[in-house]
């Protein structure tokens, strides 16, 4: 995680195969049902993976399952 924001910071160039892939990602989910609710849940998710990255006041327990099992609607 923080080797990816140093990599960024120093030579953004280095994260074009990461950029690839999530363009790969979001163009299946422009493909799906509901490419909006799709991409709302990824957006989310990403947040969520760098607030534990970067800790960031990530939720936790009983919270962090209801917004997971939230999010999993979302996702369907």
């Amino acid at each position: 995680g923080a080797s990816l924001l140093a990599a960024y910071l120093n030579d953004p160039e280095l994260l074009a195969p990461l950029r690839e892939r999530y363009e790969g990602w979001q163009e299946r989910l422009e493909a799906s049902g509901d490419p909006v609710a799709a991409t709302i849940v990824r957006l989310a998710v990403d947040g969520l993976w760098l607030a534990d990255l970067f800790g960031l006041a990530p939720p936790q327990g009983k919270l962090r399952k209801q917004v997971l099992g939230r999010l999993r609607e979302g996702s369907q």
